[in-house]
């Protein structure tokens, strides 16, 4: 039985392994980052996900491109969360 176990998580641990391998190799990539919210241009919360958006930007030193969509532009709540 511990010879199972032991099987079962080396295993385990040799897939978790490979993906995050495969994941560095895909983080050379530029990742877009697009924020969707339901609130006015001028609202506290987009005013906000703008500055963490330029945050993002200036602290990535352009790998990440974060850009921030107001007013429903990407879609409904639901949606945008489905």
């Amino acid at each position: 039985m511990k010879t199972k176990l032991r099987t079962l998580f080396m295993s385990l641990f040799a897939a978790c392994l490979c993906l995050a391998l495969a994941g560095t190799a895909l983080a050379a990539e530029k990742i877009t980052l697009r924020i969707g919210n339901t609130t006015a241009p001028d609202h506290i919360l987009n005013v906000t996900l703008e500055e963490m958006a330029k945050a993002i930007n200036e602290r990535s030193g352009g790998r990440i491109e974060a850009t921030v969509y107001p007013s429903s532009q990407l879609g409904s709540l639901r949606s945008m969360t489905e």
